[in-house]
């Protein structure tokens, strides 16, 4: 799986996970310390997580690491 695969998946997740909790980018940005443009952001694939930030995303959902890459 190359890294653009693993993004789009990410991304994908992210938006899924956040809507399944009923939150709104706003909201979900103000949970993990971020701006609205910075998930949006993710959520499109115009920018690339590190892992401790999707580490730091999955707990702020609660989930983990692993249900927002597959």
């Amino acid at each position: 799986m190359t890294v653009q695969e693993r993004n789009k998946i990410f991304a994908k997740r992210l938006r899924e996970m956040r809507i399944k909790r009923g939150l709104t980018q706003y909201e979900l940005a103000e949970k993990c310390l971020f701006s609205k443009s910075a998930i949006g952001l993710l959520e499109n694939c115009k920018i690339q997580p590190c892992v401790n930030t999707v580490n730091f995303i999955a707990k702020k959902l609660g989930c983990t690491i692993y249900d927002l890459l597959t």
